[in-house]
């Protein structure tokens, strides 16, 4: 191993070999502490896992990405214990959420309200013609234009817009079968891009859905290289060069600009001290929130 000392001076060492059982038998004291700590903020190895505290009427939804084929059965089934137990208060946790696919983020807000929403204004993609060029580059195939023209209308403004042929996100969506309608906790993290988290954020009252952690990344307005579908995702990524994809805003501080992701009510920074230490001060913040919740009748 070669490297340079302080003084820029390189040194050069030679390092003993260690077998892999070697490896696993060499622990540090420092880092069993550490590694410990740091599992008592992962309570699940779930992508989607729920829990009740002490009070029966908080619950804790954390989901890890938005995808699976069971995820809208888990969905309705989570749903459903909630009404059966009477939870008062939902704290969503969607830290580290790694996205997935769109319509189930709708999904999710289908059950956190009673009546029709719109999830996306609009998606607005550029041309439905990619030049020969790219073709060439790329696993084109004939039937990919077809879909295209059949999944598009024109834009008068230019490009086309997507309809409910190739995402079904487009048009308006439908109240879950067993809706929650009380008070939501939503945590958040900085690199977080969240359509869910931001629509929450516009739309509910702030009595009825507090966000904590930090302003997450992306905006009601996105401009992306690439757009998926769930019926053909390479047609339209391999179509679109530009995707204009907006989702439908509202909020009660008035319109939210375009640029804007969704800001906290309450900031509290992730430091590797309180992870280091095994302490969770964003979910600490929105149990508090949750227990100062008066009983719903």
């Amino acid at each position: 191993m070669k490297a340079k000392d302080d003084a820029g001076h390189a040194v050069t060492a030679r390092l003993a070999g260690v077998t892999e059982a070697g490896r696993k038998s060499n622990h540090n004291p420092l880092n069993e502490a550490v590694l410990a700590s740091v599992a008592k903020l992962n309570w699940s190895r779930e992508n989607a896992a729920i829990r009740f505290h002490k009070d029966p009427q908080i619950a804790e939804i954390r989901l890890k990405y938005f995808i699976g084929n069971t995820f809208p059965q888990w969905v309705e089934q989570t749903f459903k214990s909630l009404k059966e137990k009477r939870a008062r208060t939902l704290i969503l946790d969607l830290r580290r959420n790694g996205g997935g696919t769109d319509q189930y983020g709708a999904l999710l807000v289908s059950y956190l309200t009673d009546k029709p929403f719109r999830y996306f204004d609009r998606i607005n993609v550029k041309t439905i013609a990619p030049s020969a060029l790219f073709k060439s580059h790329s696993d084109w195939k004939v039937e990919f234009e077809s879909k295209l023209r059949a999944g598009t209308v024109v834009s008068p403004s230019g490009g086309y817009f997507v309809t409910s042929i190739l995402h079904p996100g487009v048009v308006e969506q439908s109240p879950g079968k067993y809706p929650f309608l009380g008070k939501v906790v939503c945590i958040d993290r900085r690199r977080d891009i969240l359509n869910c988290c931001r629509f929450l954020r516009g739309h509910a009252p702030s009595k009825t859905c507090n966000l904590i952690g930090e302003e997450t990344g992306g905006g009601y307005l996105w401009k992306q290289l690439r757009a998926r579908t769930e019926s053909d995702p390479r047609a339209l990524e391999a179509a679109c060069k530009t995707a204009d994809v907006r989702i439908l805003e509202r909020s009660s501080r008035g319109t939210m600009p375009h640029a804007e992701a969704a800001i906290p009510d309450h900031t509290v920074e992730t430091t590797a001290s309180n992870l280091l230490r095994g302490i969770d001060a964003q979910l600490d913040l929105a149990l508090q929130l949750a227990q100062a919740t008066p009983p719903s009748n």
